[in-house]
């Protein structure tokens, strides 16, 4: 994939950014919202019939924090938008892809921040743009 800045002067990357983030399907508050909601949802859950809770009875690592929200965030959105968007389906995807045009996909890191920079980036996602 070439990347959308190719050929673009440095100091025109911030607007190519503003750009891409202006194509991308999701909403940046949308995205916020739907991680702030599994993030809360991970820690409310109780686990087992004893009803054991994340935070309270168990500690898991953040690797383990970092996993759940990896599978759970593209789970909540191929739910909600089931026309528009799919969990990965094999290695060579991202973890979410956009099936209207087969060509954005989503990878979700492993932290709960919000911050815009290079190849449209936005934490938790990193989105690439053809």
């Amino acid at each position: 994939m070439v990347s959308p800045y190719f050929g673009i002067p440095v100091e025109k990357w911030a607007d190519k950014t503003k750009e891409l983030i202006e194509q991308h399907p999701l909403d940046v508050n949308e995205i916020y919202e739907i991680v702030i909601s599994v993030w809360e949802e991970i820690f409310a859950s109780s686990i087992t019939s004893r009803g054991y809770k994340i935070g309270k009875d168990i500690f898991p690592s953040p690797q383990i924090i970092g996993y759940l929200l990896h599978e759970l965030i593209p789970l909540e959105l191929s739910s909600r938008y089931p026309q528009l968007w799919r969990r990965e389906e094999n290695a060579k995807e991202k973890d979410l892809v956009y099936k209207y045009l087969g060509k954005i996909n989503c990878t979700f890191r492993k932290t709960i921040e919000i911050s815009v920079s290079l190849v449209c980036h936005l934490s938790p996602v990193t989105c690439h743009l053809p």
